[in-house]
């Protein structure tokens, strides 16, 4: 009977496994599903042709801005008014389609722009800064993006100068964004309401890489532009100094680690942090020295303290 039960389990282990692993197989996302599902959709971001084809060309991106492990698709392109219009599209590989999510027009390119993944809290969210200059005005824009069913963009931060003389650099005007509006600072308090903002956020490590998609590219050479901005698509969501996981950066974590040095282990016999974790021990190992230590307790400690993280 004992015998019996324990083929029984044998099978229908075999089974769950040869099941769980079909399932996994059928979800599967590949790049090639990725790059295929953005390029049957060209007509719906890329520049139609027109009597110029040297302006017919889209920069394109891919960010996980919903940080769920999958790339939404980002394109760019020159609108009237020395305006480019920035199209943020949801991939819908089921279906192979684009969704679009939002739009945001603004006087820079992708090639003038700089995307940033950042943690404040519970919520983790995208800045993107981005330089326009065009004589006679030279502006600088701090947004911040945030995504649930849809794109949400929010101006921070602003300042440019007018005048017919570049070099005359005194003659910056600064604003911060109150209420979607704009309200005139000293540069004094807009530098320390940037760098306050800055200094409470956590860098989630972004890597990502914009290309430049031609009206004339033939389909294989688009294919190899965005499998070149895809392979280098990731953040990092391990947290500087998370060293118990949890999403938080605090005090909890200096004990963590403290214990973790000590050489406590869990109920299963496993350490508290797996050092073969490349990604986890390079957020732990605060001094960057190649190993955890009781110097890394206190460089935490002291980086907690510095961003009020508690």
């Amino acid at each position: 009977m004992k015998f019996s039960r324990k083929i029984i389990a044998i099978i229908l282990s075999a089974f769950s496994l040869s099941s769980s692993f079909s399932m996994v197989q059928a979800n599967a996302v590949s790049d090639d599903d990725i790059i295929k599902t953005i390029l049957d959709n060209r007509s719906v971001w890329n520049l139609k042709k027109s009597n110029n084809d040297d302006y017919n060309y889209s920069y394109v991106l891919l960010l996980d801005l919903n940080f769920d492990g999958k790339p939404e698709f980002i394109s760019s392109e020159n609108a009237p008014l020395s305006q480019h219009l920035y199209k943020f599209y949801d991939l819908d590989l089921n279906n192979k389609n684009l969704n679009k999510m939002s739009e945001l027009m603004m006087s820079a390119n992708l090639n003038n722009v700089e995307f940033s993944s950042y943690s404040y809290s519970n919520e983790r969210f995208y800045t993107v800064k981005s330089l326009v200059n065009n004589s006679p005005q030279t502006r600088y824009f701090t947004n911040k993006i945030t995504f649930d069913k849809e794109i949400s963009i929010n101006p921070l931060f602003q300042k440019y100068i007018y005048t017919n003389d570049l070099s005359q650099y005194d003659s910056w005007l600064y604003y911060d964004i109150d209420k979607e509006n704009l309200v005139n600072t000293t540069e004094s308090d807009y530098n320390r309401r940037y760098e306050k903002y800055f200094s409470d956020l956590t860098n989630l490590n972004l890597r990502y890489r914009i290309v430049e998609i031609k009206y004339t590219d033939s389909y294989d050479t688009a294919y190899e532009k965005l499998k070149q901005s895809l392979d280098n698509f990731s953040v990092d969501l391990y947290l500087n100094g998370d060293s118990n996981q949890d999403g938080i950066v605090n005090v909890n974590d200096v004990t963590y680690l403290q214990m973790h040095i000590a050489g406590n282990k869990n109920t299963d016999g496993s350490t508290f942090i797996d050092e073969t974790n490349k990604q986890l021990f390079n957020c732990v190992d605060m001094n960057k020295d190649g190993k955890l230590s009781v110097a890394d307790v206190t460089a935490l400690q002291i980086y907690i303290s510095k961003n009020k993280l508690f």
